[in-house]
């Protein structure tokens, strides 16, 4: 049922800070189509904050996707990676958290790149003294 929902994937990431991208651990289908929707998020939302997550970490027995595999895919793409069970909630409110604390952080240092810093000894240019005042 995936692809049925993919032409609305722009739609929903507009604007999106944050995103998950969610496979099944005792899938490797849906940890191989990782890289579609990966695609697709970038494309629509190229600032995105985004985080791996193995999902049905209480399904271990039947487990076809090891945890390295994850943890690796995510390093390589420089993305948050932990291992969930939506069934438990294990792990779900930290990668939350971990999310939020992210965008935080993104968001003071975007802000602090947009301030103008004159220290002692500077001035700013005539032009932009004349434009201002």
């Amino acid at each position: 049922g995936q692809e049925n929902f993919r032409s609305l994937v722009p739609m929903f990431l507009r604007d999106a800070k944050i995103a998950l991208l969610v496979y099944d651990i005792t899938s490797m289908e849906s940890f191989l189509n990782l890289e579609a929707w990966q695609s697709d998020l970038l494309t629509a939302e190229p600032e995105v904050t985004v985080a791996i997550i193995g999902n049905k970490s209480d399904l271990k027995d039947y487990r076809k996707v090891e945890v390295r595999k994850g943890q690796g895919y995510a390093n390589r793409h420089k993305m948050l990676f932990t291992e969930t069970s939506a069934k438990r909630g294990t792990n779900v409110e930290e990668i939350f958290f971990e999310l939020g604390s992210q965008l935080l952080q993104r968001n003071v240092q975007e802000k602090s790149e947009q301030n103008i810093k004159v220290g002692p000894g500077e001035s700013m240019s005539k032009k932009v003294r004349d434009c201002c005042l």
